[in-house]
């Protein structure tokens, strides 16, 4: 019955769009706007992540990095990463829990490019010395000034340097975005595709002969996993389309002068994203001192998991102008609906969850202030919920320093990973409690002095992590984990020093071990050449975090786990980097990656057993060409 009325209300809206493009007034065919649409809902738009533009100068060959100063990872780029507390704010209530390759696939949802330009493209391409390669390729392209369309393309090979260390992903992605000319109606339709292939080798075998060795082919060193892979792959499929009922039923000339589709209006909004997944771990050998268990075959494994996830949201939204348009208000009301069905080698778990959304943006040149709060009203788990609160408030006459607080409690199911899995080595049903978080983050940013602060806390109740045992097991209590960034770029003629601290606190570090200092520092040269043409930046720069236990990796169930066997850290990474640029369309870089790799013992770990990668040389070019 639910599908029956999603394609009456599409082919209503449908209809509606081929009206509402005939009858467009003159006066509008060339002022279409796409901003703010491709999210799915309100409580969205507070989850995009922040891509550290100061991290992503110097490293955007490698996107992990542009997220942060250190994230546990096993090894070269592609390879598993794991970041702490990452589930406890999503967009959906419930959640596959596999996510050890969420950083390298595309996101379906994501904000697309703005259209102000007829076409946009970007090509974007890394080459390192260890037959590593990645490639970007996106383009946009204004067919009409109401239809848009794009395309993107990724694709990443990692060689690594120890034996069985292959990754090799794929993403791709085609949009379309339409509104029409009498903004009555807007649409936006995406088809994501994303493979994962990983080579696992377990780690290495021998931490301290690889450690000590006065000269090492790091080829030649034991791994624990022979013939393992693990193959992802993911399908989005997203439809979002919003029907504006006051102009549907108002005068075709009454919004001449309106900027935005939805101001002043009431604006009827529906989304569906539907997801698929696949996970298969195989293994052609098994070896008993890696793998405590075996449940089905004791000479290989093929583990398989599948997922399937269709998640809609209805949203009624009203906006309106206050004190003379000075501000102006927007607030929402609908219903979400998440059908999830879960197969892990032959079980079969099938969930639905209905919960009503309410959301509130109050804007003004200077403010933004909103939030939003679901609540289950139906399905599998009661009183679960989510909700946000964003202020952002811009100080100056040009606006350019900032002050914000972000403020999010949620009570969510446990990822369907950590309640059921089955599997040749690993079996486990659990009946754990939804997991209770709240996270608090403020700062200020601080333009003269380039100069960002931020305070950010989360707090969880019944938290899920695994130990050495490898199996997932709750917290019943409350943890807390603590961090103060510092982002700071300084100049002084034509030398720079740009840095960004992080100080890291853990309430419990048995469960969510975490660093107590990260640090990323350059100190450069730059300059511009050729009538200011040619821009030129060259320096030296350091990754650093401090020594703590850091987090082991089992690639057959993919999860991160805390271990108190090694401790590792307290290593600087050291990097040098010719960057150009040429008038801000095409950027290049020229890197030597960990040059001090070997000099002292080799103490650089991502995780237990899983080194980090040595001296790499690097090239990479990075072109937009926009019409």
């Amino acid at each position: 019955m639910r599908i029956k009325l999603y394609f009456v209300f599409l082919l209503f809206l449908c209809t509606v769009w081929n009206v509402s493009a005939q009858n467009a007034p003159d006066s509008l065919k060339k002022r279409i706007y796409f901003s703010g649409f491709s999210s799915l809902n309100a409580y969205q738009d507070s989850l995009a992540r922040y891509e550290d533009s100061l991290l992503k100068e110097s490293f955007f060959y490698d996107k992990l990095k542009w997220y942060d100063v250190f994230i546990p990872r096993t090894g070269n780029p592609g390879s598993a990463a794991f970041e702490l507390f990452e589930n406890s704010r999503m967009l959906k209530f419930v959640n596959d829990g596999f996510s050890q390759f969420d950083n390298y696939l595309w996101n379906p949802v994501g904000t697309k490019h703005s259209a102000s330009k007829r076409r946009f493209t970007n090509i974007d391409y890394h080459l390192g010395s260890k037959k590593e390669q990645h490639i970007i390729l996106t383009h946009e392209q204004k067919i009409k000034p109401w239809f848009v369309a794009g395309i993107d393309f990724a694709a990443l090979k990692s060689p690594g340097d120890f034996s069985q260390q292959l990754n090799s992903n794929r993403s791709f992605d085609v949009y379309l975005k339409y509104e029409a000319p009498s903004r009555v109606y807007r649409g936006f339709i995406s088809y994501t595709a994303n493979r994962v292939l990983n080579d696992e080798n377990g780690g290495i075998v021998n931490d301290s002969l690889f450690e000590n060795a006065s000269s090492l082919d790091t080829r030649t060193v034991g791994i624990n996993l022979p013939g393992a892979v693990n193959k992802y792959r993911v399908r989005d499929y997203v439809l979002k389309q919003e029907l504006n009922i006051s102009r549907l039923f108002g005068s075709k000339d009454s919004s001449e002068k309106l900027k935005n589709f939805n101001e002043q209006s009431f604006v009827l909004g529906h989304s569906i994203w539907w997801n698929r997944k696949s996970v298969l771990f195989t293994s052609s050998t098994f070896d008993p001192d890696y793998f405590q268990n075996v449940y089905f075959d004791s000479s290989a494994t093929y583990d398989s998991s599948f997922y399937n996830d269709v998640y809609q949201v209805v949203m009624l939204s009203w906006s309106t102008p206050l004190r003379g348009g000075e501000y102006s208000l927007k607030l929402g009301a609908g219903y979400e609906f998440q059908f999830t069905e879960y197969t892990t080698s032959g079980y079969v778990a099938e969930i639905d969850q209905g919960a009503m959304v309410l959301s509130a943006l109050l804007s003004s040149a200077d403010l933004t202030a909103g939030g939003g709060f679901t609540k289950s009203i139906s399905g599998n788990f009661e009183n679960i919920y989510r909700g946000n609160l964003n202020v952002d408030y811009s100080i100056g006459k040009m606006r350019k320093n900032k002050v914000f607080l972000n403020l999010d409690a949620a009570k969510m199911p446990q990822t369907m990973r950590d309640l059921v899995y089955v599997s040749n080595h690993f079996i486990w049903f659990n009946n754990f409690a939804p997991v209770e978080t709240y996270n608090i983050t403020a700062g200020f940013k601080y333009s003269k002095w380039n100069l960002d602060i931020s305070v950010h806390s989360r707090i969880l109740n019944d938290l899920v992590f695994y130990s050495e045992d490898y199996l997932p097991q709750v917290f019943s209590d409350y943890v807390s984990v603590n961090d103060l960034k510092i982002t700071n770029s300084f100049r002084y003629g034509k030398f720079g020093w740009d840095n960004k601290i992080q100080l890291n606190q853990t309430s419990n570090d048995e469960v969510a071990p975490v660093p107590a200092i990260a640090l990323f520092s350059s100190i450069y040269y730059h300059n511009r050449f050729f009538k200011r043409v040619l821009g030129f930046k060259a320096g030296i720069d350091v990754n650093y975090f401090s020594a703590y236990n850091g987090y082991g990796y089992m690639p057959a169930s993919g999860i991160f786990y805390v271990q108190n066997e090694k401790e590792f850290g307290n290593y600087p990474q050291l990097g040098a980097f010719i960057n150009l640029n040429i008038k801000s369309k095409a950027r290049l870089f020229i890197r030597l990656d960990h040059f001090n790799a070997g000099l002292t013992e080799r103490q650089y770990y991502g995780a237990y057993h899983y080194p980090l990668p040595g001296r790499t040389f690097k090239f990479g070019v990075s072109w937009d060409l926009v019409d």
